[in-house]
């Protein structure tokens, strides 16, 4: 009899350490998350990882502005393509309940570093050399310089992404080439002579031509 009286408060007192470890992991669950680098850059992989107290089974991530909107790993990798200011939200639980936790982070422009090629390096007078901008970092807009070898600056040009296209120059453009499509432009700034574009269309055909266009909108070929 003695026995049993001992192997039943035996099971009692097992139930009530059970049950308080349960509420102490309860009490003890709280989101919180790190990321491993305190300053972002748009473009760059950050691992966020789950850094809460508890005993946590589940994760759940919301990422707004990442390449991925949500994850359920503990450490996911993001990258963010752009900058600005986004919310981060992790959510994790276990048998007894959950956490949410959101923070807000703050992706900034990347590192440029400007590098370019060209299509050649022995020219003579007349040749035209392509130059490809091969830069790394998140570019916005481009300006190039051309130096004499007695270090007279004798052209710059601008080059614009083809989604600039100033509605003007389509419209001028159109006007004589109903048909054509611009393909490329390239702004001129010449010592002694006002700005003025080339600009580059394609025919339905796919035949190619080059034009001159003053920044009033006249067209010379």
């Amino acid at each position: 009899m003695k026995t049993k009286y001992l192997l039943l408060i035996y099971i009692v007192l097992l139930g009530t350490f059970s049950s308080c470890k349960k509420d102490q992991d309860m009490e003890k669950l709280q989101a919180d998350f790190t990321a491993s680098a305190d300053v972002i850059e748009a473009g760059q992989a950050i691992v966020f990882s789950d850094a809460s107290s508890g005993k946590v089974t589940k994760w759940n991530w919301k990422f707004e502005g990442g390449n991925i909107d949500e994850s359920i790993l503990s450490s996911p990798t993001v990258v963010f393509d752009q900058p600005g200011k986004y919310t981060i939200t992790l959510e994790v639980a276990n048998t007894i309940g959950s956490s949410i936790l959101t923070k807000e982070v703050t992706v900034g422009y990347n590192a440029v570093e400007a590098a370019f090629e060209a299509d050649g390096v022995v020219v003579i007078q007349g040749d035209e050399i392509n130059f490809t901008d091969l830069s790394v970092g998140l570019i916005e807009s481009w300006e190039w310089e051309f130096t004499s070898a007695e270090g007279v600056v004798v052209k710059s040009k601008i080059v614009y992404p083809i989604e600039g296209i100033d509605e003007a120059m389509s419209t001028a453009v159109k006007s004589q080439y109903a048909d054509a499509t611009i393909t490329s432009f390239t702004r001129y700034e010449l010592a002694g002579i006002p700005a003025y574009y080339k600009v580059k269309i394609q025919s339905p055909d796919q035949a190619s031509k080059e034009i001159l266009m003053s920044e009033e909108g006249a067209i010379t070929e």
